[in-house]
C-alpha cells in the first residue's frame, strides 16, 4: 500500500466505493456488504508527505491489511461541508443549493439509490439536525433514519469541546460499531459527518490520548496544526478500530475529507491543497482474496 494519495482522482469517494457492492450468490438481488461513508471534517490534502502518511498510519496495521484491500486517492472540493456532502451524497456541485433543491434534482442521490438495492440508509451527526437544515433535506435524498446530538445525549454519549460542542467523534464510531453488530435482514448504509476537527480547533486538542505530534516536524512547530492533526487522526484511529471489530456482515468503509482546513493563518492554510481532499476506502477481503468491483453502480 502506498502512503501517498496518488492512486486515483475521482469525482467523489463514494462513487469509487459503490462498484464494490456485490449481490450475494443466494440472494442475487441484494448486496452482501454494509457501507459506511465518513465525511471527515477539515481533512485536507497536506503538501507534507510525512503528515499525509502519519494520518493514514492506523490503516497500515498488519491485521487490518490482512482483512481489507486499501484504495486511496483524491477528490475535488469546493466550498464548505455542505458542498462536500453534495459531492459525496449526490455526486454533484450543488453546494448549499442541496438544501432547497427540487425532488427531480435529488432523484439520483446515493441514499435513494442504495435503498433501491435493499439497503437501510442512516445519517449520523453529532450536532443539532436543524443546523444547515439537515433534518429536512436528509429525508428528501432517501435517509430512512437520522441520529443527531439530542438522541446521542439521551443515550449518554459524551460531548466534546470545539468550534461546535457536540457528540464526541470516537463515541459515535463506537455507537456505529454496536449498530453494525446487530443481525439485520438488510445491509446498512451509514453516513457519518464528523464534528470535532471543525476549525477553530481547541489548542491543545483536549484528547487524553491524542496522536503524538513529535513524529512530524511541522506539527511540533505549530500548536494549532498539532491540535487539528490529533482530532483528524482520532477519527482515523476510530475507523480502523471499527473496521477490525467483528460486525454482523462485511463492511466497506469510505473516509473522505470535506474541504481543506480553513486556518486563518495563511502559512498554515498554504500547507494544504486548495483544490483536492484525500480519501481512503477499505474493501473487505473475502476468503483471503481482494474484492472485484461488482454490478451495483
Amino acid at each position: 500500500m502506498s502512503s501517498h494519495f496518488d492512486t486515483s482522482s475521482v469525482a467523489s469517494a463514494a462513487a469509487a466505493a459503490v462498484p464494490f457492492l456485490r449481490p450475494t450468490s443466494d440472494r442475487p438481488g441484494q448486496p452482501e456488504y454494509n457501507l459506511v461513508l465518513v465525511l471527515l471534517e477539515s481533512w485536507g490534502l497536506s503538501t507534507d508527505a510525512s503528515l499525509r502518511s502519519a494520518l493514514v498510519e492506523p490503516y497500515l496495521q498488519p491485521e487490518l491489511l490482512a482483512q481489507y484491500q486499501i484504495l486511496q486517492g483524491t477528490a475535488p472540493f469546493y466550498g464548505g461541508t455542505i458542498a462536500g456532502e453534495a459531492r459525496e451524497l449526490c455526486n454533484s456541485r450543488f453546494g448549499f443549493h442541496i438544501i432547497d433543491a427540487s425532488s427531480q434534482e435529488l432523484q439520483n442521490c446515493l441514499p435513494d439509490r442504495l435503498n433501491a438495492l435493499g439497503f437501510h440508509s442512516m445519517a449520523v451527526h453529532g450536532m443539532d439536525g436543524r443546523m444547515f437544515s439537515r433534518s429536512t433535506w436528509y429525508p428528501r435524498i432517501g435517509f430512512q433514519e437520522m441520529w443527531f446530538r439530542d438522541k446521542f445525549t439521551q443515550l449518554g454519549l459524551q460531548s466534546c469541546i470545539g468550534a461546535f460542542k457536540g457528540t464526541c467523534d470516537a463515541d459515535l464510531a463506537g455507537w456505529i460499531g454496536r449498530r453494525l453488530q446487530q443481525n439485520d435482514t438488510n445491509p446498512d448504509f451509514v453516513y457519518w459527518v464528523t464534528l470535532n476537527s471543525h476549525l477553530p480547533v481547541p489548542v491543545p486538542s483536549g484528547l487524553p490520548d491524542g496522536a503524538p505530534c513529535s513524529a512530524v516536524p511541522i506539527l511540533s512547530q505549530q500548536p494549532p496544526l498539532c491540535s487539528w492533526y490529533q482530532l483528524v487522526a482520532n477519527v482515523h484511529r476510530s475507523v480502523a478500530r471499527l473496521a477490525m471489530t467483528k460486525l454482523a456482515r462485511p463492511t466497506i468503509f469510505v473516509v473522505v475529507g470535506d474541504h481543506a482546513p480553513p486556518f486563518a493563518n495563511t502559512t498554515l492554510r498554504s500547507q494544504f491543497s486548495g483544490t483536492d481532499v484525500p480519501y481512503i476506502v477499505l474493501v473487505p477481503r473475502l476468503n483471503g482474496h481482494a474484492a472485484n468491483p461488482g454490478s451495483a453502480r
